[in-house]
C-alpha cells in the first residue's frame, strides 16, 4: 500500500467521493423516499433528510477540494456509524424491512470503512490523497 502512485490515489479518491456526493444530492431530489428511513422516535423527518443530504454532500466536497478532509472523514465516520446504529440495525428486527436494511447495512459498513480509511490516510499521507 505504500507504493500507491498519486494517480492511483486520485482515482480511488474520486471513486469514493463521486457516489458519496451523488447520494447526498439524492436526498434533495427525492426526500420522500429518504423520509421513510428516518426512525420514528425522531421528529421533523424532513429536517433529518435534508441534514443528511448536506452532511454527505459537504463531506464529498471537502474531500474533493482537500479542504479539511481529515475532519470531513472523521465527521462522515460518526454520521455513518450513527445511521448504522439508529436505522440499519433496528431495521433488521422488523420483518417488513429486514432485507432492505441488511443491504443498507452492508452498504453503510462499506462507506464506514472508506471514511475510516480516508481519516487515517489523511494523517499518514497528506500529500498523496
Amino acid at each position: 500500500m505504500n507504493n500507491i502512485t498519486h494517480k492511483q490515489a486520485e482515482a480511488v479518491r474520486y471513486l469514493f467521493i463521486i457516489p458519496l456526493g451523488l447520494f447526498g444530492i439524492m436526498h434533495f431530489i427525492v426526500p420522500s423516499f429518504f423520509e421513510t428511513m428516518v426512525p420514528s422516535f425522531l421528529s421533523y423527518r424532513s429536517f433529518w433528510v435534508y441534514f443528511s443530504g448536506v452532511a454527505l454532500t459537504a463531506a464529498s466536497l471537502s474531500i474533493a477540494a482537500k479542504v479539511i478532509p481529515r475532519l470531513a472523514s472523521f465527521l462522515l465516520t460518526l454520521f455513518v456509524l450513527s445511521f448504522i446504529l439508529t436505522v440499519d440495525i433496528p431495521g433488521l428486527f422488523n420483518e417488513s424491512t429486514r432485507y432492505f436494511r441488511l443491504v443498507s447495512l452492508l452498504k453503510d459498513t462499506s462507506l464506514l470503512g472508506g471514511s475510516l480509511l480516508y481519516y487515517f490516510l489523511f494523517e499518514q499521507k497528506k500529500k498523496h490523497i
